[in-house]
């Protein structure tokens, strides 16, 4: 099992919300070769990338950065989202050293689109599903089970499946588990966004259904000094 940074990209650094309380400066910049430098020293085989300028703009915004990471760390398995809503825009990111790409409903729509994506980049393309409890809501009103969809991109040649849990304001579910049961459901790799803040919430991986996972995305709880990769890295080698 993989603990994988996740890391916000604004402004061609690592982002994320200062932690002393400041209207003028509500995030603090990091040195993005710096921090990803320190994480592959601590153990770090994967990251996971979010490119929230792209997001912003409807396409993809930190390429050169994802070059420079693949050219300054080429072993390291670089995951990239955001702004990725035309099939031109993953391939971009995997052309220009992404290993994943991971793929949103607004390029879903398409499956055509994504089929071709899985065929001329086998093993990189990677899905994301929202769900709640295991079950994803379409725009229509309809719902699908998460582990029905899964079936379905395992045949299109998908790589894996980016499980997000969504819960209601002011609710905090765990979602290792819903992510954990679709991974016993599923033929491919199934990667949790999220649910890991301590060393405590890593030993839990050891537990049925969350064993089953592939690997779980961390993010702000390794920036601000809460969870020390190395250790958790150590702990979560023996799930």
């Amino acid at each position: 099992m993989l603990l994988i940074p996740g890391l916000e990209l604004r402004n061609a650094h690592i982002a994320l919300p200062n932690p002393v309380p400041d209207d003028d400066e509500p995030l603090i910049y990091l040195d993005v070769l710096e921090t990803v430098g320190k994480l592959v020293t601590a153990g770090a085989e994967r990251v996971h990338l979010i490119d929230a300028d792209g997001a912003q703009q409807g396409e993809p915004v930190n390429t050169d950065i994802v070059q420079q990471l693949h050219q300054q760390f080429p072993k390291l398995a670089i995951e990239v989202t955001g702004g990725v809503r035309k099939i031109e825009h993953a391939e971009l990111w995997l052309d220009v050293g992404a290993s994943f790409v991971v793929l949103t409903w607004k390029l879903l729509r398409n499956p055509e689109a994504t089929g071709h994506l899985c065929a001329e980049y086998p093993g990189s393309v990677v899905v994301a599903l929202e769900a709640r409890d295991g079950v994803v809501m379409n725009g229509d009103g309809s719902s699908v089970a998460a582990s029905e969809l899964a079936r379905l991109y395992s045949d299109e040649g998908v790589a894996g499946l980016f499980y997000t849990e969504l819960h209601g304001t002011g609710e905090r579910t765990d979602p290792l588990p819903a992510a954990g049961r679709l991974a016993q459901a599923s033929e491919i790799p199934v990667y949790c966004n999220g649910g890991v803040h301590d060393l405590n919430a890593v030993a839990t991986l050891r537990k049925t259904p969350q064993s089953a996972l592939a690997g779980v995305v961390v993010g702000r709880a390794l920036l601000n000094g809460q969870l020390d990769y190395a250790a958790a890295n150590a702990a979560i080698k023996k799930c």
